[in-house]
């Protein structure tokens, strides 16, 4: 989902040594220039927002565990309602 370039990353590294600096995908984050999605990544990352909507809106979950999900069902939504402002063919829904 990623093309790396360090100088344009907006997530933490997950290396402080220059020469073997990655990134860390799980603090991968919206408008980001290194992120290239291909339609079955953006489908992979909807599917995980309906998983976790189901967890959002579980009122038996936990505050702490509803709040971690809540923030991470933010993150993905704008990471799928930037790749809709940005497809080069707006009129294909994916």
């Amino acid at each position: 989902m990623t093309c790396f370039d360090p100088s344009k990353a907006k997530c933490h590294l997950t290396s402080q040594d220059d020469t073997r600096r990655t990134p860390d995908l799980r603090d991968c984050r919206p408008g980001c220039q290194n992120i290239a999605c291909t339609d079955r990544d953006i489908e992979h990352v909807r599917q995980q927002t309906l998983e976790l909507a189901d967890l959002v809106n579980d009122p038996l979950s936990p505050a702490l565990r509803h709040e971690r999900e809540r923030h991470e069902l933010a993150r993905l939504n704008a990471i799928l309602d930037e790749h809709h402002a940005t497809r080069l063919n707006p009129e294909t829904t994916t």
